[in-house]
Formats: structure tokens, sequence, C-alpha cells
């Protein structure tokens, strides 16, 4: 098990069509982008205006998150 922060992106689940959801790796951080709900184009599978972070994952320093973060557990692959 690796133990995560996770805060919230910039958008909500209400906002953003459910087909978008994708993971990128940026530096250190895991996060779990989406497109609006109108700019989602089913045949190309992309986002016409560009994408949005819903949640952010980064490992603790020091064991402790910053405020505002929740501490999370998920599985190694």
């Amino acid at each position: 098990m690796t133990i995560y922060c996770e805060r919230k992106g910039s958008v909500s689940k209400a906002k953003v069509d459910p087909r978008s959801f994708r993971w990128i790796f940026s530096g250190k951080a895991k996060v779990l982008i989406a497109c609006p709900k109108s700019a989602w184009n089913d045949r190309a599978k992309r986002c016409a205006s560009g994408t949005r972070a819903y949640k952010i994952l980064t490992k603790p320093k020091h064991g402790r998150c910053k405020a505002g973060a929740k501490k999370i557990q998920k599985k190694s692959r």
C-alpha cells in the first residue's frame, strides 16, 4: 500500500464529462484530469478546450499532508 495526500482540483464532478477522466503524471504528482462537459469530442476522444485538474495526489513529506489535503491509501501495482 502506498500513502498519498489528496487535494481537490479546479473543477467539480458535475461540470465535467464522465468519459473524459484520465490520469497524468506531473513531476512527483499524479493528477486526475477531465474535460468540461460541452468541450468533449466523443468521436476523436479528445477535449476541444483543454483539460482541468479534478484530483491531485502527492506523496506526504515527513509522513504528513499539508492543510486541506486528506491522507489516502492506494494499492501498488
